[in-house]
């Protein structure tokens, strides 16, 4: 009971010190704003938990690099490279295989893409008028070997706005022209990124109809849409789903758990699992992850 609180009290006193450390970034940033690529390096480190804390360092941040307002005037593309180099930079300099910040810069350009979508109209004249700009920018993204992480990072976050309106308009049953030409984009297995796009959408239309997988197929089974067929009629012996997990900066957590829940009948080491889990964030997160995974297998 001792030790539980212990860590307990740790577990508070950590909290509270990286609250208090972003609050003091929060207020440091707005005077020292060219200085973004310590904070960006800050938010990076694996051995601290700011990225929880770091919409608004990121908002002052965009404010001083523009990288939103240029992806929503210019649809994702890029034309002054040179206006992004300090942030390319900073980037190349910092990222490892967890890519933490170009995730966080993406997801947040997205969202703030998809609060202004009602500006530009339905999603419908939404997908219409920039559809062509969509394929571009799928192909930019599929052959983009440069060393500039601003273009991938506009890139990604413009087309899943783009393929989130998609998922939108599709659970609305829209009949616009522009549906089938998009199913025939999607049908076509020509671009490595095919697969993903299928999958956002269906994971954005089970989320927006507050539906599980298996209903979606239910529903798209005899709808005139052609694409989810080359997933759903696909072998269903198969057992090799791996899960994604961004910003899973707690590897060795995980193997340690794995090791334990997977090769060990030891019960003293279930047992302190189970007080880990109960204490320790990391460790719970962990289990859940090895759950999910293992769960999956017999889905």
């Amino acid at each position: 009971d001792s030790e539980s609180t212990t860590d307990n009290v740790l577990l508070h006193r950590h909290r509270t010190l990286v609250k208090l450390e972003m609050e003091f970034l929060k207020n440091w940033l707005p005077d020292n704003s060219e200085q973004y690529p310590e904070v960006l390096a800050l938010l990076s480190k694996p051995e601290n938990d700011l990225w929880q804390y770091s919409a608004k360092i990121l908002s002052f941040i965009d404010q001083e690099v523009e990288l939103f307002s240029t992806v929503l005037s210019k649809n994702g593309q890029l034309e002054d490279l040179d206006k992004f180099k300090l942030l390319d930079e900073c980037l190349h300099n910092i990222n490892d295989d967890t890519y933490k910040i170009e995730r966080l810069l993406v997801n947040r350009i997205h969202m703030q893409l998809m609060l202004r979508a009602n500006e530009q109209g339905t999603p419908e004249k939404i997908l219409t008028d920039n559809y062509i700009q969509f394929e571009e920018n799928v192909r930019q993204l599929q052959d983009e070997q440069s060393n500039h992480n601003s273009i991938s990072i506009s890139l990604i976050a413009w087309i899943k706005y783009y393929i989130e309106l998609y998922a939108v308009a599709l659970k609305n049953q829209c009949s616009e022209k522009i549906m089938g030409t998009i199913d025939q984009f999607l049908t076509r297995d020509e671009l490595h990124l095919s697969l993903t796009l299928k999958l956002f959408v269906i994971k954005q239309i089970c989320e927006l109809s507050s539906v599980k997988f298996d209903t979606f197929c239910e529903i798209f089974y005899n709808r005139n849409v052609v694409w989810p067929r080359t997933i759903l009629e696909k072998p269903q012996d198969q057992h090799n789903l791996i899960l994604p997990t961004p910003l899973f900066v707690c590897e060795d957590e995980f193997k340690r758990i794995s090791d334990i829940l997977s090769y060990s009948n030891d019960i003293e080491h279930l047992r302190q699992l189970i007080t880990n889990c109960t204490t320790n964030q990391t460790s719970s997160y962990c289990f859940l992850v090895w759950f999910i995974h293992y769960y999956s297998r017999f889905y």
